[in-house]
């Protein structure tokens, strides 16, 4: 059982900043599209968890590309009294989110996440290229590596802006 104390929200008024970040998407290399036609044909034989499944994954998304691989990811911070909640797009992992309760004066907000726009997971750029399965490469994970830090950049200075304490 997690013992605290609940603590009220003080001073007044709600304010609220929407902000678009520029975010793009990622495409596979001639590489990584070969190696999964070869794991689907039974050329390669793939142990990895989910490797046919990525590889089917990885294919479909390269067919659907529309070519256009830039975004606009939406960030939203509402502050409640002296309470920052911030609203992300995507489901970010969570050294991201620590980022942001560690810029926040007394380590005190909320952070809500899949929200405004669904677009898959944003994960941390050391697991980008690695087998772990949120990070491979496929339709709910194609944003670059930096998508991440531009969306808690952008929330930290959203709410630094809108309660008036340093970042």
């Amino acid at each position: 059982m997690i013992e605290t104390t609940a603590e009220s929200v003080t001073g007044e008024g709600v304010n609220i900043k929407l902000e678009f970040v520029a975010c793009t998407r990622r495409r596979a290399t001639a590489q990584q599209i070969e190696y999964a036609q070869k794991v689907l044909s039974g050329e390669i034989n793939c142990t990895a968890m989910l490797g046919k499944r990525m590889s089917e994954l990885l294919l479909s998304y390269e067919a659907q590309a529309d070519g256009n691989e830039n975004v606009l990811l939406p960030v939203q911070v509402i502050v409640v009294g002296d309470l920052p909640i911030f609203i992300l797009p995507g489901e970010i992992y969570h050294r991201f989110g620590l980022k942001i309760k560690d810029s926040c004066p007394g380590r005190r907000c909320i952070i809500a996440t899949l929200s405004n726009v669904e677009d898959g997971y944003i994960v941390t750029p050391d697991l980008v290229e690695s087998d772990v399965y949120p990070a491979q490469l496929c339709k709910w994970n194609s944003l670059t590596p930096d998508t991440g830090d531009k969306l808690v950049s952008c929330a930290i200075s959203a709410a630094a802006g809108l309660i008036g304490w340093d970042k």
